[in-house]
């Protein structure tokens, strides 16, 4: 993996180093392709290092039990206070947990008789609003090759 630039941070040598694994694989099936001994890499290994390194994993507690509701949008985390709020898939880097507001903000300025509750979470329920209209659309129309991560 001597090749991987290190330039733009740490996801540029993620993107690298992925991206030589998938130059080695290339290279490795088109070198032995013609010899019946070796088996080619197939495609469907590659789909399972993904899922592996990549899709976020469940444990029991998580599934089963009530405090870990963390996968339900605006739901409280029960220790820190902290809403829970979707974000788009392309602010995940620019994306500070500190400036989430925490129930008791929101209650605070909720009794202060102002509207502040509702613009701290303005940008967090336009992009959820605009999420779910969007995957009914997509839902509707039938179409299959769109996903709602691609805006």
């Amino acid at each position: 993996m001597d090749g991987v630039e290190q330039e733009g941070g740490d996801s540029n040598i993620s993107v690298g180093r992925w991206e030589e694994i998938l130059q080695e694989i290339k290279t490795y099936n088109e070198e032995n392709k013609k010899n019946k001994n070796i088996r080619a890499v197939p495609e469907s290994l590659i789909d399972e290092i993904k899922l592996q390194h990549v899709y976020p994993r469940l444990d029991e507690n998580v599934t089963t039990h009530i405090n870990h509701l963390l996968k339900s949008p605006f739901c409280i985390h029960p220790k820190t206070g902290k809403v829970c709020v979707p974000i788009p898939v392309g602010e995940l880097d620019r994306f500070k947990p500190d400036n989430v507001p925490t129930i008791h903000q929101l209650l605070d300025s909720t009794a202060d008789g102002g509207d502040q509750a509702r613009d701290q979470l303005k940008k967090y329920t336009n992009y959820f609003e605009t999420f779910v209209k969007r995957s009914i659309m997509l839902n509707n129309s039938g179409n299959e090759g769109g996903s709602v991560d691609d805006w």
